[in-house]
């Protein structure tokens, strides 16, 4: 039957009765039984007219047609599966079997460090950058989006230490490169590598043992050469300040002097022991006889005599005379000689001093 305004109870009351309120009648309301008024009276009940998907994500409802309301179908896409349905749940699951992975670009040589290890299930494993134990001046910092990897090495430099005219090798900094002078070798001198070391040696062209106590000069291109022997007993003589210097055959003469001091009856006393040339190995005095032993090589050539007279105050030149003269032990003559002589015949006074002037 129909429901109308015109009046509140029907005629013939069915049971349970109906009961209506004029007051709250409307369009589209509902027959709904009250337990407590125990009939059916009319109510305005919500009806659904659409629907809405909650949340930021992808909505799933689609439309409303007439009373239908429409959801999108769920797929499942790569990786992933749908469990059948139980009861008033869907499980999705994914597959990581077949998941993302991770891959180390231009893993070329073993000189490039692999970031990506491995997969782990879900979890993608990456290696963590850190400081080498061994490695200096280095560090890793990080922000809320980058890694730093830096240097704190200091600003390397050189200096040549030492003090003098030594020559300086460094030679400034390139860079991270610091430089260094090359060592060369000059004129008669060679510098060369040898392992870990520069060799410098020179070179002057000597023969080993074969020039062992020669002499040495510079030659007019300034190189060290040696100088050729000479005969036995041969002097060393000048060319000039061009030329340099040779052996020479030729004799020359070497002067010595020596003082003798004589007693208060003009007898020979002693020998100054500071007036004694180096060349004389021995000097000894037995009455006035001065034995004399030498490394001079050859016998004397002359021998004379100042005496020092103190009435007049002057040097007085004298020689040998026959009874008072010098003399050569036989074998001996080039390392010995005998020289007697008393105040009277140097020019001295008694009690005075006279210098005895020998020429080899």
């Amino acid at each position: 039957m129909s429901i109308n305004s015109g009046g509140s109870v029907f005629a013939n009351q069915p049971i349970p009765p109906l009961q209506f309120s004029t007051e709250t009648l409307a369009e589209d309301q509902l027959l709904v039984y009250s337990e407590t008024l125990q009939a059916f009276t009319n109510e305005t009940r919500p009806s659904v007219t659409t629907a809405t998907s909650l949340g930021g994500g992808e909505s799933i409802f689609a439309s409303k047609v007439d009373n239908d309301l429409q959801f999108k179908s769920l797929i499942p896409g790569a990786n992933v599966t749908f469990d059948p349905i139980t009861g008033d749940s869907i499980t999705i699951n994914a597959d990581p079997s077949n998941a993302i992975t991770g891959v180390n670009l231009d893993p070329g040589t073993s000189s490039n460090a692999q970031v990506f290890k491995q997969k782990v299930g879900f979890d993608l494993q990456f290696r963590t950058i850190k400081v080498d134990p061994g490695a200096k001046h280095l560090a890793i910092t990080q922000d809320a989006d980058y890694v730093f990897i830096s240097t704190q090495g200091e600003i390397n430099t050189a200096t040549s230490s030492g003090t003098g005219p030594a020559a300086d090798i460094t030679y400034g900094k390139s860079a991270e490169n610091l430089n260094f002078r090359g060592i060369l070798g000059g004129q008669q001198i060679s510098a060369v590598d040898s392992g870990t070391d520069v060799l410098i040696s020179t070179d002057f062209g000597f023969n080993g043992t074969l020039d062992q106590y020669k002499l040495l000069q510079a030659n007019p291109t300034g190189d060290i050469i040696v100088v050729p022997d000479g005969n036995v007993g041969a002097v060393l003589r000048s060319l000039g300040t061009s030329n340099g210097v040779e052996w020479s055959d030729q004799s020359f003469s070497v002067s010595k002097t020596m003082k003798i001091e004589f007693d208060g009856t003009g007898n020979l006393q002693t020998v100054d022991s500071s007036s004694i040339p180096a060349d004389f190995t021995s000097v000894t005095v037995v009455g006035n006889q001065i034995s004399v032993a030498h490394t001079l090589g050859t016998w004397p050539k002359s021998i004379s005599y100042f005496g020092w007279d103190s009435t007049i105050m002057k040097w007085k030149y004298r020689e040998p005379t026959g009874i008072y003269q010098v003399m050569l032990p036989t074998g001996n003559e080039t390392t010995e000689f005998e020289i007697n002589v008393v105040a009277a015949i140097t020019g001295s006074n008694i009690s005075g001093y006279a210098y005895v002037n020998m020429v080899f």
